[in-house]
C-alpha cells in the first residue's frame, strides 16, 4: 500500500489510501495530496468546549460553545449557537445562532437557523424548520415541513409531515397528522 503523510499539531502520522484518518489529538490535519482529512478537536474558532469531528464541521464558528458537531457539514453555518449537538451529514447545517438543539440524522434540523430548544431524531426530521422552537420530532421524516412552529411533538416516521405554522400538536404513530399544516392544539393517533 503507498504510504502518505499527514501532519496534526506539528506531529507526523502515517497514512494509508484504504484508512480512514483519526486521532485523539485537537487541531487541523493537513496533507501533502489530495487526501480527505477530517477536523479534529475544538474545529473553526478554536472554542475549547465545542467537540468536531467531520468536514466542514462548524466551519463557520466564531464564539459557539458547547456544542458537539460529528458529520459531514454539520453546524456548518453555526456563528454563535450554543449547546447543540449535531450528528449525520448536514445535520444543523444552516444553525447559526439557535442553541440547545439536538439534531440526530442526515439532514435532520439542516435549514434550522434560529430555532432553539428542539429535538429532531431521524432523517430528515425538521429539515425545514427556521425558527420553530421547543418541538420534538423523533421519526424518518417527522415534520419535515415545520417552519416556525413551536411545542409540537411528532412521533413516528412521517408524523406530521406537512405541519408548517401549526403549534401545540401531539401527532403520535406513522402518518399521524400528515396533511396538518397549520392546525393547532390537536392529537392524533
Amino acid at each position: 500500500m503507498p504510504s502518505r503523510t499527514a501532519t496534526l499539531s506539528g506531529f507526523s502520522t502515517s497514512l494509508y489510501s484504504t484508512s480512514t484518518f483519526a486521532s485523539p489529538s485537537v487541531g487541523i490535519a493537513t496533507a501533502s495530496d489530495d487526501t480527505t482529512i477530517q477536523t479534529i478537536g475544538k474545529g473553526p474558532g478554536g472554542v475549547a468546549t465545542n467537540t468536531v469531528f467531520g468536514y466542514q464541521a462548524l466551519n463557520s464558528n466564531t464564539t459557539g460553545a458547547g456544542n458537539i458537531a460529528i458529520g459531514y457539514q454539520v453546524g456548518q453555518a453555526n456563528t454563535t449557537g450554543i449547546n447543540n449537538i449535531f450528528i449525520g451529514r448536514c445535520a444543523g447545517y444552516s444553525n447559526t445562532f439557535g442553541g440547545s438543539n439536538n439534531f440526530f440524522g442526515r439532514y435532520a434540523g439542516c435549514v434550522n437557523t434560529t430555532g432553539g430548544n428542539n429535538n429532531f431524531i431521524g432523517n430528515v426530521s425538521g429539515c425545514s424548520n427556521t425558527f420553530g422552537s421547543f418541538n420534538n420530532f423523533f421519526g424518518i421524516l417527522s415534520g419535515a415541513k415545520n417552519t416556525t412552529g413551536c411545542y409540537n411533538n411528532f412521533l413516528g416516521n412521517r408524523a406530521g409531515f406537512s405541519n408548517t405554522t401549526g403549534n401545540h400538536n401531539f401527532f403520535g404513530g406513522y402518518t399521524a397528522g400528515f396533511n396538518n399544516t397549520t392546525g393547532t392544539n390537536n392529537n392524533f393517533f
